[in-house]
C-alpha cells in the first residue's frame, strides 16, 4: 500500500512538473522572437508615462476568444487593436526604439483568490516590468513595485528574450 502511494505521489510530481514545462514552452514561443518597429508616432514620447498615455489614447482592447496570438508591434500599430499581450509587447517596443530602455514582460494571475501558477494557477494577463515599476499598458495605469504587486507572477521574460 506505501508504495502505491509512493508512486501516486511520484507520478502526480512528474505531472506537475511537466505542465508547467509544457506552458513555459508554450508560452515563451509566443513572447518570443518578434521585430522590433519605429514610427514617427512615437517621436514624441519622453517616458513611461507617455508611452502609457499613448497606448490608452490610440488603441482600443480587443479580446481573442479562439486562439491567442501575440501580435508584432507592427501589426499592433496598424490594426490599432489588441489584447493585452499585444499592448504590453508594444509598450516594451516603443520603450526600446524611442527612449532606449529595456523592459521586461510578467504573466500574472491577475485573481488574488486562485492558487499559485506553479499548483495550476492560471495566467490571465500581462504586465510589463520598468526596473521594478510595474505598468499595466492595456488599461493605462501604473500598478506600483514589483514587491506590491498583489497578483502571481506566472512568468518574467526579459526584453533580449522577446526581441531575438
Amino acid at each position: 500500500m506505501k508504495k502505491n502511494i509512493l508512486v501516486f505521489i511520484y507520478i502526480l510530481f512528474i505531472l506537475g512538473c511537466s505542465q508547467d514545462i509544457y506552458f513555459d514552452y508554450v508560452y515563451s514561443n509566443r513572447a518570443s522572437g518578434h521585430s522590433l518597429f519605429y514610427s514617427e508616432e512615437f517621436s514624441s514620447l519622453k517616458n513611461e508615462g507617455d508611452v502609457i498615455e499613448y497606448l490608452w489614447k490610440n488603441y482600443s482592447y480587443e479580446r481573442e476568444y479562439n486562439s491567442d496570438i501575440w501580435k508584432d508591434p507592427e501589426a499592433m500599430v496598424k490594426d490599432r487593436a489588441g489584447d493585452c499581450d499585444d499592448y504590453s509587447l508594444l509598450f516594451v517596443n516603443i520603450m526600446y526604439v524611442q527612449l532606449n530602455i529595456k523592459t521586461d514582460i510578467i504573466l500574472v494571475d491577475m485573481n488574488s483568490s486562485s492558487r499559485a501558477i506553479i499548483e495550476g494557477g492560471v495566467i490571465n494577463h500581462v504586465v510589463v516590468a520598468v526596473g521594478d515599476s510595474i505598468y499595466d499598458p492595456t488599461n493605462g495605469r501604473y500598478m506600483g513595485e514589483i514587491s506590491e504587486l498583489p497578483y502571481k507572477i506566472g512568468y518574467r521574460y526579459s526584453f533580449d528574450e522577446i526581441f531575438r
